[in-house]
């Protein structure tokens, strides 16, 4: 988020309207000043603007950011640009306060909020009237609750020792909403799928190993010479099987050319019998 302008009445320790424009500052600039000359309340106008109530340690003190030196039913407001995710908003937000009708009675004035975005034309087109969509689309936009922006954002002086102090889980938390880091997420997700494949494969193959060592028994090189012997023998009767069935096939033909001469030999001598007749 990058502040362009910020703008307040009857806020805090002013009663009249005040108009800051960052955007004729460096990305780096300072805010200095005696204690007591209202620094504070610009970073109040600003929070209380992105979410609707004092943080830090004015939280639920809302009521008391109005100012004290406006006259009785003066509307206290704020309204803030700023870049975020590429674009160009603008907040306005009034506080609740108390006014008096036309015959002198006292009544509460609920808080208003509308939320603007620029367009491509240059001007500010309305996205939201109401506070929880405001707050909701606000929250999307600045990925960080009220809380997380007290202490992150607008550290008050010695608040960032309570930073540093936080649990590693909890300040996890906050930096990883500040600063993108889902490539790394998924790398380490990668990974560690990458991880569970290989295990699962050296495991198969531990067992694969496991089942080859068990039948090969607790002398596996006796077992092996042992195949071997068996299988050359087993090789060796393949080969005097198949000595045997080529001299049977030997035999056969010799049968076959016999019988086929003693056939012929047969039907010459029908042949001569039927002349003599």
């Amino acid at each position: 988020m990058k502040p362009l302008s910020l703008s307040f009445e009857h806020f805090g320790p002013y009663h009249k309207r005040q108009d800051i424009d960052f955007s004729k500052l460096d990305d780096f600039f300072l805010i200095y000043g005696k204690t007591g000359s209202g620094k504070t309340t610009i970073f109040d106008a600003i929070a209380y603007a992105l979410y609707g109530k004092a943080i830090g340690g004015r939280s639920n003190l809302e009521r008391e950011l109005g100012s004290r030196f406006s006259p009785a039913g003066s509307k206290p407001w704020v309204e803030f640009e700023f870049l975020a995710s590429s674009g160009q908003w603008k907040v306005y937000r009034s506080l609740p306060y108390k006014k008096r009708n036309k015959k002198g009675q006292e009544s509460e004035a609920a808080s208003e909020v509308e939320l603007y975005q620029m367009n491509e034309k240059g001007s500010y087109e309305i996205q939201a009237d109401r506070s929880t969509t405001a707050n909701q689309i606000l929250l999307d936009l600045l990925r960080l609750s009220a809380d997380e922006f007290s202490k992150i954002v607008l550290l008050p002086q010695g608040e960032f020792q309570k930073f540093l102090e936080m649990k590693t889980t909890e300040r996890v938390e906050i930096l990883e909403k500040l600063f993108d880091v889902s490539i790394y997420d998924a790398v380490t997700e990668a990974a560690r799928k990458k991880v569970v494949e290989l295990e699962a494969y050296l495991k198969a193959k531990q067992e694969e190993i496991e089942h080859i060592s068990n039948e090969l028994g607790a002398e596996p090189e006796s077992r092996i010479k042992e195949s071997g012997k068996a299988i050359s023998e087993f090789e060796e009767k393949i080969e005097e099987l198949t000595r045997n069935s080529s001299n049977l096939e030997t035999q056969i033909a010799q049968k076959n050319e016999r019988l086929s001469f003693l056939q012929s030999m047969l039907a010459a001598w029908k042949a001569s019998m039927k002349m003599k007749k």
